[in-house]
């Protein structure tokens, strides 16, 4: 899902303003590096320049982390939850257009910048300033919803997160807090920049993060279940084995919630069949398997392939995880089995392998997923163990 010309992050998702709709139903197509980079660089120079005498030293986030909870009446742990469960606590730029350490996408960079009475581009990109936005648009949040009460319970902080968000979507936003408040609930050890980041575990948000939430099971594929993908983002149609012959490798390079949310709204112009969480291999089917998703950059790959988003960005191992690899395992063995599709690198590619791009990478934006970190071999290993026979 990257450009392969660079680890520079730049919005895959929507690009609306120079697509045309014939050139995203064959994938999503990207700014040029290099005129991305021409805008980008003067931003993070002006930025960087205005930065006082030693902010540029990296902080610790444990320390700017209880600053913000502090300064806003907001939990910490909360914080460092939110922050694992959307960036495993690594300031960059998702493919969705969403900033920093928290991920914050453009509408709350530019409400928190507000807030803060600070530059948009220090929300986006300083790392303190990042998280003092969150924080403060939590606290925000939790005054609309409790005014006068500036001491919450974990039930009513669960409450503010689903709706910090994903405004406008009620659904994903529960989905969310209950992933967040699954960190709080085991606690947490994370490195991040050589820091260790330790979160000790909420025992109140277990049932928080475990209360049951109805699903709609999906129809091709049992276990998982079913976030319809709007119909403006990909393709109907009827395919069957016939016509369905290759099996593509994604990774997201955005959080789980952020990419189900988006592949539902209208006119995002990109889409995939399925999308696997890195935690715990939770799979969502988002468009039929006889339909077409835009996820290749390639019409003709598109037509005869099945898309699988893996929630992970490339240059960060932490989010290749067991239960996501097996997860991915399961569901390729069933579509292998159910359109013939043969177990090799011929027939199931990355995104990286995919034809059209006049450079190095994949598909009409040069994409490098799933990037360095995933184990091919170590995927057909178990794709190979006791696999049964496609039946023709």
């Amino acid at each position: 899902m990257v450009l392969g010309l660079s680890a520079t992050r730049i919005p895959r998702y929507n690009d609306g303003a120079i697509q045309t709709r014939q050139q995203c139903t064959g994938g999503t197509v990207k700014f040029n590096l290099q005129i991305w980079q021409i805008l980008l660089l003067p931003a993070l120079t002006a930025l960087l320049l205005a930065l006082p005498a030693g902010a540029q030293t990296p902080e610790p986030l444990t320390t700017i982390f209880g600053d913000a909870a502090a300064e806003f009446s907001v939990p910490r742990d909360l914080l460092g939850a939110l922050g694992y469960t959307r960036s495993h606590l690594r300031s960059q730029v998702s493919e969705l257009n969403e900033f920093g350490v928290m991920q914050l996408p453009p509408q709350q960079v530019a409400a928190a910048a507000a807030l803060l009475g600070a530059p948009v581009d220090a929300v986006r990109f300083d790392t303190r300033q990042n998280v003092r936005g969150a924080a403060a648009l939590l606290r925000q949040t939790a005054d609309r919803l409790y005014p006068a009460q500036s001491a919450l319970s974990t039930e009513q902080w669960f409450v503010v997160t689903a709706a910090f968000s994903f405004p406008g979507n009620p659904t994903q936003g529960r989905e969310h807090a209950r992933q967040v408040f699954g960190v709080l609930a085991d606690g947490l050890t994370a490195q991040a920049g050589g820091e260790t980041v330790t979160i000790a575990p909420w025992p109140e948000a277990r049932p928080l993060a475990a209360q049951p939430i109805v699903r709609i099971a999906s129809d091709d594929y049992a276990p998982a279940h079913w976030v319809a993908a709007h119909d403006s983002n990909f393709s109907a149609a009827s395919r069957t084995a016939d016509d369905i012959d290759m099996i593509v490798i994604h990774t997201t390079e955005a959080n789980y919630s952020a990419v189900l949310d988006h592949f539902t709204r209208p006119e995002r112009w990109a889409s995939a069949h399925y999308v696997i969480r890195s935690a715990d291999g939770d799979v969502s089917q988002m468009v039929r398997d006889s339909d077409v998703a835009w996820h290749a950059g390639h019409w003709q790959t598109n037509l005869r392939s099945i898309g699988i988003e893996h929630e992970a960005f490339v240059d960060d191992a932490s989010w290749y995880t067991d239960e996501m690899y097996r997860a991915s395992v399961k569901l390729v063995r069933h579509l292998a089995q159910k359109y013939a599709i043969p177990l090799d690198r011929q027939h199931i590619i990355g995104h990286v392998d995919v034809p059209g791009c006049p450079f190095t990478g994949g598909g009409a934006s040069c994409h490098t997923d799933p990037g360095p970190h995933w184990d091919w071999d170590y995927f057909f290993r178990l794709l190979q163990a006791e696999t049964p026979t496609p039946t023709p």
